[in-house]
């Protein structure tokens, strides 16, 4: 197990912000058209090269889906277009 405390607080940036960019270029990717399935199936591709960055940097699982949620989230609120009445 990781000791958090402990941690090299850089890689877990670089997540972050490689999670932010990813989402951000789906996002601008897929502006016009309005279909989920189309925003989803790259951001589930991303789920792998966040996998092997997690266990080379050794960022605990918590952290990595908490940075792959933030960015789904990005991805959900992209757009008024889904809330829309």
């Amino acid at each position: 197990m990781v000791d958090v405390t402990k941690m090299n607080p850089w890689p877990l940036f670089g997540l972050f912000v490689a999670t932010l960019i990813v989402a951000y270029a789906i996002a601008y990717w897929a502006r016009n058209d309005y279909d989920i399935r189309k925003i989803w199936k790259p951001y589930l591709i991303y789920a792998a090269p966040l996998v092997v960055f997690d266990i080379i940097f050794w960022i605990p699982w918590i952290l990595a889906a908490g940075c792959y949620l933030f960015g789904a989230i990005i991805l959900v609120f992209r757009n008024q277009h889904y809330f829309d009445c």
